[in-house]
């Protein structure tokens, strides 16, 4: 796997591989506050004594997806929630559409690992921010790229209903080339269907991009295809239903928590969480619901 200078002096080449093998080894344990009974719960849950959560698939360290286990840095702090509460953890597999969908019609508590977009927030409560992301255009080592205007007339892939895919499809009219998943982008990009794909700079340590030496991540900069910074430079949220958002301030108040006594920080050196991409302050975005 290779980035481009910018990439490198950004420290986006770190020594993540292994978070895979270790991401599910064990799951969060109780953060310095005492865990709550089920019976003193500040908010509701789909289902009377479990946590219900809809990811969308693998992407490590952020997530990694088992059966009803979920590792990374995302799954930790969902697990050790749930067990601070006393819920048991259910997950259930869909794409990213169905993952936002679950939560937004009420079917799942959480849809963990969502970028923040106004039209998005009508539909979701987020909670506080989790960590941070640059963008990337990912292509082949032997394609020209010298900024957006290479990407001019040739096919770039993106994932239906994240925040980039607007833009491109703006941009490139129909250049843009979109899935459902990002495993199916990148599989186009390593088949050569498309010549370039635009998501995070963490997708290069995900399958099936992780281990190439024939891909550079090329960092893109604000303004590239039209993108303000808030895109450039994405924040991670959970959201949960408009009509709860009392799970997401008793998630933030858990968040918290483990930052005050120290454990979020080794949470995220536990799973192999770049200091680039921590967050130790958290911010909460602009709510839509109601709207």
């Amino acid at each position: 796997m290779h980035t481009t200078r910018t990439a490198r002096r950004r420290g986006i080449g770190v020594a993540i591989a292994i978070v895979a093998a270790i991401g599910l080894a064990g799951c969060a344990g109780e953060s310095s506050a005492d865990t709550a009974e089920s019976s003193e719960l500040p908010f509701t849950t789909v289902t009377p004594g479990k946590l219900t959560v809809a990811p969308y698939g693998s992407s490590p360290p952020a997530i990694i997806q088992g059966d009803d286990k979920l590792g990374g840095l995302l799954g930790e702090l969902l697990t050790g929630f749930a067990e601070h509460y006393g819920l048991e953890l259910e997950t259930f597999e869909t794409d990213f559409t169905g993952a936002l969908a679950a939560t937004q019609q009420g079917r799942a508590d959480v849809t963990p690992f969502i970028y923040h977009t106004e039209e998005r927030a009508t539909t979701v409560y987020y909670t506080s921010s989790i960590f941070q992301l640059p963008a990337a255009a990912i292509t082949h080592e032997d394609f020209d790229y010298t900024g957006p205007e290479s990407l001019q007339n040739v096919r770039v892939g993106a994932v239906v209903g994240q925040v980039w895919a607007p833009y491109l499809t703006e941009a490139l009219g129909d250049g843009a080339v979109l899935f459902q998943s990002a495993a199916e982008a990148g599989t186009a990009l390593v088949n050569g269907q498309i010549d370039a794909y635009v998501n995070s700079a963490l997708q290069m340590f995900n399958q099936p991009l992780a281990g190439r030496d024939d891909l550079v991540a090329h960092l893109l900069d604000e303004g590239d295809f039209g993108m303000p910074s808030t895109v450039i430079t994405n924040i991670a949220y959970n959201v949960v239903p408009c009509d709860n958002p009392e799970i997401a301030a008793a998630m933030n108040d858990y968040l918290q928590s483990l930052e005050d006594s120290g454990e979020w920080t080794k949470i995220n050196e536990e799973v192999g969480f770049s200091e680039e991409f921590q967050l130790h302050e958290f911010t909460v975005p602009e709510q839509g619901c109601g709207k």
